[in-house]
């Protein structure tokens, strides 16, 4: 044949690419596995934390019609876990891990990457939130968190994509966790007056402006979610109660957090109380409405003293 005509080059060119082909086969073939075990060795260490020693393995025919899931890992004889990626106020969303023990508890929740704002979203990853999590089982539904309603919707839309399957799994119910005995059910939290809380994190200050010797106002300061919170508190000094109370300074407390605790049926609260009464936190306003029971309790003990 002409080495020189268009059909052997042609022939040439089909060789080529065929022996090409066979090579990439040979080199996909021999690397797939080592790349799907350096993939499981990065998550080796997250796994681990949950079911530490347990011989894990990567399950691939899984069904998440949300898209949310993704990554499912099987703890062998204890339980399962799920990476999921879901959004929340930050457009670049989050990534975490939630596990299920084989009896439906949940075994963790931990973050791996995050853009949440500080004080806001970002608390969806920390203690408290992450303690409520621990919580629940697989027949439960995740909290929302009040103050982050975004991003908890999101983490709450991740673990019921993560649950729905781990249900799916468990022949399509929720393994009912055992019940606590009564020695482990946590107690309920015990309600104090305002004279025994610990508010000391928030700083308070009061300084006397008047003083006529029946009643006595004070210029208070004290930290909440931002560090400017101000109000004057008046104190009947022969009743030890507070009459009035005043913000003079509403911190701004970011896109709106914290603003429940100025509204005035929640200021209201605090006229008539004496250091002897119990004042709730305001939901949604924990830290602002920690530094208005702080300079109330500030006030009182001046007066007191």
């Amino acid at each position: 044949m002409n080495k020189e005509s268009s059909s052997y080059k042609m022939i040439l060119l089909g060789v080529l690419c065929g022996i090409c082909g066979l090579l990439l086969a040979f080199v996909n073939s021999v690397t797939a596995p080592i790349i799907e075990k350096s993939s499981m060795a990065a998550e080796y260490s997250n796994l681990e934390a949950f079911f530490p020693g347990a011989s894990f393995s990567e399950i691939k025919d899984y069904d998440d019609p949300t898209g949310l899931v993704t990554g499912v890992y099987e703890a062998e004889g204890q339980g399962m876990i799920y990476k999921v990626h879901s959004m929340g106020y930050d457009s670049e969303g989050f990534t975490f891990l939630i596990a299920y023990n084989n009896d439906g508890t949940v075994a963790g929740y931990t973050v791996l990457e995050h853009h949440e704002t500080d004080g806001l979203g970002k608390r969806c990853f920390e203690e408290d939130y992450t303690a409520e999590i621990m919580k629940i089982s697989a027949s439960e539904e995740a909290p929302l968190l009040s103050g982050a309603t975004l991003t908890s919707t999101g983490v709450h839309d991740g673990i019921e994509a993560a649950r729905t399957l781990f249900i799916a799994k468990n022949g399509g119910t929720a393994p009912a966790p055992a019940e606590k005995t009564e020695e482990e059910q946590p107690e309920e939290p015990v309600s104090k007056a305002l004279k025994d809380e610990d508010l000391s994190s928030a700083g308070a200050v009061c300084e006397e402006k008047e003083n006529d010797g029946t009643t006595v106002i004070y210029a208070c300061k004290a930290k909440g979610f931002n560090p400017d919170n101000e109000a004057e508190v008046t104190v009947d000094l022969s009743a030890g109660t507070i009459t009035a109370f005043e913000v003079t300074n509403a911190a701004d407390d970011k896109d709106g957090v914290g603003d429940d605790a100025y509204e005035a049926d929640n200021i209201a609260r605090y006229i008539g109380i004496t250091s002897d009464s119990e004042v709730d936190a305001v939901s949604g306003a924990t830290e602002t409405s920690k530094a208005l029971r702080a300079m109330a309790q500030a006030a009182l003990a001046e007066a007191g003293e």
